[in-house]
């Protein structure tokens, strides 16, 4: 045999026994290369949802964030519109009492004013009796 060209191939014969466990072996290996695989595809689809999500939870974020800087916005303007209402009615409240002091004080002078006029109308009423006295005599 030393020297030959001659290839010998080894074969082992498996006894039945071994074969079917060897089949079922390669059944369930193949069974879990498919659960590995639809897994995997799963996996990926999640991470997929978890990307998309996460840019959803960002651009909420953001309109969330934008939302309440105008909240505060409008806060602040309702807070100063509130201000100058405020000082707007302190205004009128003086311009108010200020012009109820004048009408009040008019009103004494306008009293005065009559109560002159009824000493004037008085006073002419007497010398219109005593002018119709003296050409009466």
């Amino acid at each position: 045999m030393l020297g030959s060209d001659q290839s010998s191939v080894t074969t082992v014969v498996m006894p039945e026994s071994s074969t079917s466990r060897l089949d079922r072996l390669e059944a369930l290996a193949e069974t879990i290369m498919i659960g590995i695989q639809q897994n995997q595809q799963q996996i990926d689809q999640n991470s997929r949802q978890i990307e998309q999500n996460s840019r959803q939870i960002e651009q909420n974020s953001r309109q969330i964030e934008q939302s309440n800087r105008q909240i505060e916005q409008n806060s602040r303007d309702i807070k100063e519109s509130m201000v100058e209402v405020v000082d707007m009615l302190a205004t009128l409240g003086q311009q108010i009492e200020e012009n109820t002091r004048r009408i009040e004080e008019n009103s004494v002078y306008i009293r005065g004013l009559q109560a002159e006029n009824r000493n004037i109308l008085s006073l002419l009423m007497e010398q219109r009796q005593n002018d119709e006295g003296d050409n009466g005599n």
